[in-house]
């Protein structure tokens, strides 16, 4: 019995095996099954969208012509209102005819008249010309005269300022003497005392001298400060005090000067590493993005190159080499491209934003621009805000806003590529996480209900 019961286990345990064994199969199946529909929803989802803007394109297209067939009939009725005016002008022009004819032959007439007075007037001005020629060289006799008078009357006014400059100088001399006899004769007012100066009797000799001795002693003596000691040891520490802090302020000075020119050392040759890391990759990528001609940048100032400036030259395929001033929009943009993507592989940059910067290229330039973009994702994520349908079509995830109703807008997204379907395969099935030098790919979610009206702007994600 045991056996027997072995041998049903086992049995009904390998018909378990084999029906686990298939429905792991039909589960493999349907999860193909799932992303094949999944593929062909987008698919058909792109096809709406492009049908409903071809729709839309016509509707327009409709309204303008209707538009345009009732521009065509007003004009009509315009033109059958014209030629009756027509008729009727052409009436009235026979009329002035005549009229003009009988006002032909008194106009003739006047033309004698005006032909004669016309020889009168110019004789007169013949006679006025003449007289304005000698009124002229009269002027010019005048105004040479008023020049030599100006001349005259500016050396004249110089020496006046020269002269009162003179005088406040003297004045100023004079009340320094005052001040200074003041000082010295204790108060002595020169004024009061030059009047009747040479009334006084003369001084004698002895009188000199004794004069002399008292000044001498009056000099030695000086002005008595009983707090000088007080104020020499104030401004003894005060001297001392602002010394030591000269000497630091200097010493502290100097280590500033010295890490200023240590700091504009290590400037100058990080800027010329990574000024000719990039000019180098310029060089290289700019033939590359216009496959042909060349590039580079050049120093305005190379002496310094703390203030140097930098110049973009450029020579695309066919052209001379000069400044980037005078390519055109669509080569400038290509050439700031490229420079962009010079300065991203000398250092990369964990994303790039780039708004618009298709907008000026043609359809070849933007199969190179994506391709120089795809590039430059295995070190870079890529953020494109463009209209072109090339750009979208080759990123992995395209959102839009769009606006179904009015006043509400909504943010849609796109898988556009197989690379973003791959994505959703992995989210489903984790793979083992990547190296630390690995650089992944954003792909955000896709919103599924994508049948939208029309975007107001796209940004693609690359």
């Amino acid at each position: 019995n045991s056996r027997d019961q072995e041998d049903s286990t086992r049995a009904t345990l390998q018909t378990a095996e084999e029906t686990r064994a298939a429905l792991a199969s039909e589960l493999l199946s349907a999860e193909e099954q799932d992303l094949d529909a999944r593929d062909e929803l987008a698919r058909q989802q792109a096809q709406f969208t492009d049908r409903k803007v071809r729709l839309a394109s016509v509707r327009e297209r409709v309204q303008s012509i209707g538009s345009a067939l009732e521009r065509v009939e007003q004009q009509h009725g315009e033109l059958i209102g014209r030629i009756e005016g027509l008729e009727l002008s052409r009436t009235e022009a026979a009329i002035e005819a005549g009229r003009v004819a009988a006002n032909m032959f008194e106009a003739r007439h006047e033309l004698l008249e005006s032909r004669l007075l016309q020889r009168r007037s110019r004789s007169a001005a013949e006679t006025s010309r003449g007289a304005l020629d000698d009124n002229r060289h009269s002027l010019a006799l005048a105004d040479a005269e008023f020049r030599q008078l100006r001349s005259s009357l500016d050396a004249v006014s110089s020496e006046v300022r020269d002269l009162d400059l003179e005088l406040q100088r003297l004045e100023m001399e004079k009340e320094h003497l005052v001040e200074a006899i003041r000082e010295r004769f204790r108060g002595l007012e020169l004024q009061t005392v030059v009047g009747d100066f040479h009334a006084r009797p003369m001084v004698t000799n002895e009188q000199r001298s004794r004069i002399k001795e008292l000044s001498q002693l009056i000099e030695r003596m000086g002005a008595v400060n009983l707090d000088a000691m007080k104020e020499y040891q104030e401004q003894a520490t005060r001297y001392d005090y602002y010394t030591t802090q000269r000497d630091d302020l200097n010493s502290a000075l100097s280590d500033l000067e010295q890490a200023i020119a240590q700091m504009n050392r290590e400037s100058e040759r990080l800027f010329e590493h990574a000024f000719d890391g990039i000019n180098r990759r310029f060089m290289e990528l700019f033939p590359k993005m216009f496959r042909g001609g060349k590039a580079e940048l050049r120093l305005t100032n190379p002496n310094d190159m703390l203030e140097t400036g930098i110049e973009i030259l450029a020579q695309p395929p066919g052209k001379r080499l000069g400044n980037i001033e005078l390519m055109s929009g669509g080569e400038k943009a290509f050439t700031a491209v490229s420079l962009l993507f010079a300065i991203f592989r000398y250092k990369p940059s964990p994303f790039c934003i780039l708004d618009e910067v298709d907008a000026p290229l043609d359809d070849a330039n933007i199969d190179r621009y994506v391709e120089a973009i795809r590039a430059m994702t295995d070190r870079s994520q890529f953020i494109i805000i463009t209209h072109s349908k090339r750009t979208m079509q080759a990123v992995d995830v395209l959102y839009g806003v769009t606006m179904q109703e009015p006043g509400v807008s909504r943010l849609v997204g796109v898988r556009v590529n197989e690379a973003a379907s791959r994505s959703d395969h992995k989210r489903l099935n984790p793979a083992p996480v990547p190296e630390a030098d690995e650089a992944p790919m954003l792909n955000a979610e896709a919103d599924e209900s994508s049948h939208e009206d029309e975007a107001a702007d796209e940004v693609a994600v690359a």
